[in-house]
């Protein structure tokens, strides 16, 4: 059995946090023997926040396809790629920015990245760090800029 849940640490114990977890929990025998592999992922709020920040550039009609046509957009526009070469023939994909694939710094320089190119190439906002920090204030209160936190 191979599944992915979410736990949180209370004292010497791993508490699952929702019906899915609980579930892949209650679906193993008591006794039994798993191995466990502990991954801290980033705040799952600023990958759905990116999302709805696509979302509703599609929706506006600012931008002219749905917000999965726009975050490959933007991945390709950073050039955020990974090049594959098959039989001599080289392809192009974006990475992949799940939370499997990347953690909260590099997501941290995504995600401004992505906000500035937002501001400045699809909307034509200009300050981009207040729509940034108007973004993140939604879900932490303050924008924490990583060259303050590397300067502490």
């Amino acid at each position: 059995m191979t599944s992915k849940a979410v736990f949180k640490k209370n004292g010497r114990g791993l508490w699952a946090q929702c019906d899915a977890s609980q579930e892949i929990l209650a679906a193993i025998k008591d006794g039994k023997d798993v191995v466990v592999s502990v991954h801290a992922p980033r705040n799952p709020q600023f990958l759905r926040l990116y999302w709805a920040v696509l979302t509703d550039i599609a929706d506006s009609g600012a931008w002219e396809w749905d917000a999965d046509l726009l975050d490959e957009w933007i991945k390709r526009r950073l050039g955020y790629l990974r090049v594959i070469e098959v039989n001599g023939e080289r392809i192009v994909k974006t990475k992949s920015i799940a939370m499997e694939s990347m953690g909260a710094d590099k997501f941290r320089k995504f995600f401004d990245r992505a906000m500035f190119y937002v501001c400045t190439e699809i909307i034509g906002e200009p300050e981009w760090e207040t729509f940034r920090d108007a973004i993140v204030n939604r879900i932490e209160g303050r924008y924490r800029d990583p060259r303050e936190q590397e300067a502490a």
